[in-house]
């Protein structure tokens, strides 16, 4: 049954839909607020990364959790949450997505979409946090991005509105984040490992101007990945320390 508590606010034209809610954050109490729009203009992307969609064809989209139970330290819950919420919504339409450490969704080693969460904080603990998704949907051309794809290009005949996607990305997040607290650690990071890309797979990555043969082997509460490299010792990394070479 969808979720009645949900407040949801469409636009056409948006910069940024992170930007928008975030704002409108600030001025309510209510716990589940989701902004999507048909176009964004100036979209964000991990690490400021520009997100480019075209309008009408793909999922730009925030949704606000408020106060979420997890310290400090260990934001990296809320992205591994996120992330293993997608990829469940997605299941629901038959698409064998996974998660690319830490926070991108690939379909057969290609990029379909990606995470972003904002988090506001207030005497030392999270207010809110504010979570974008970009979901290439039905989009077919993407200039000067090889390693991009959109669901379409893997399924043919996928035929599901874009509103509709929105929302039942929606009710999935909403409908099991009392599991999101610090106390689930265990839990969020059993759940988001389980479902990622390359896991435990030898594969080539970029480490200090380097091309190299790793493989991911652990995370930790923190976002950090543990890599076991071919020729060389085991290394906590972040991300952007390490990146992942698709070909």
């Amino acid at each position: 049954m969808p979720d009645p508590e949900i407040l949801y606010h469409k636009h056409e034209v948006l910069d940024s839909t992170n930007q928008n809610l975030y704002h409108i954050g600030k001025d309510t109490t209510i716990d589940k607020i989701v902004v999507w729009t048909v176009k964004q203009t100036q979209g964000k992307g991990y690490m400021g990364n520009a997100w480019h969609a075209d309008a009408a064809e793909n999922i730009t989209m925030s949704l606000l959790l408020r106060r979420p139970h997890i310290a400090l330290h260990e934001m990296a819950l809320i992205n591994y949450y996120i992330c293993t919420q997608v990829v469940n919504s997605l299941s629901k339409w038959h698409i064998e997505a996974k998660i690319k450490w830490p926070n991108d969704i690939v379909i057969e080693n290609r990029k379909v979409g990606g995470l972003l969460v904002e988090n506001r904080l207030m005497q030392g603990k999270i207010d809110y946090c504010v979570v974008g998704l970009g979901l290439n949907v039905y989009q077919k051309v993407f200039t000067g991005l090889p390693n991009a794809a959109s669901i379409k290009l893997f399924m043919p005949n996928f035929d599901v509105e874009i509103d509709q996607m929105v929302k039942e990305i929606a009710q999935s997040v909403y409908a099991h984040v009392q599991d999101l607290k610090s106390e689930n650690a265990g839990l969020l990071m059993s759940e988001y490992f389980t479902r990622l890309a390359y896991l435990k797979e030898w594969r080539k990555y970029k480490y200090r101007d380097s091309i190299l043969v790793a493989r991911l082997i652990s995370i930790n509460t923190r976002g950090d990945a543990l890599f076991e490299f071919e020729d060389g010792p085991n290394l906590w990394l972040k991300h952007k320390e390490i990146e992942f070479l698709y070909k």
